[in-house]
């Protein structure tokens, strides 16, 4: 009943895997902690960045399908 509440065991292999797995993840969350203050600094300039590119991108799709059209 006790081994029943804790769940099935893990092999030597697979818990390695895991303790792998979850340091990377740690990695990950460290790093974007570190950069998220940043990223929240220059949000504006961001998002301006992000929304003249976009509308760049749309103009130059625009201009290829009226090129198309013409072939």
């Amino acid at each position: 009943p006790q081994s029943e509440s804790r769940g099935v065991k893990l092999s030597p292999v697979e818990a390695q895997r895991a303790i792998s797995i979850l340091e990377e993840t740690i990695e990950k969350l460290s790093f974007l902690g570190s950069i998220t203050p940043d990223v929240l600094q220059h949000r504006d300039e961001l998002s301006k960045f992000v929304g003249d590119e976009i509308s760049r991108i749309i103009h130059e799709q625009r201009r290829l399908e009226a090129r198309y059209e013409e072939l």
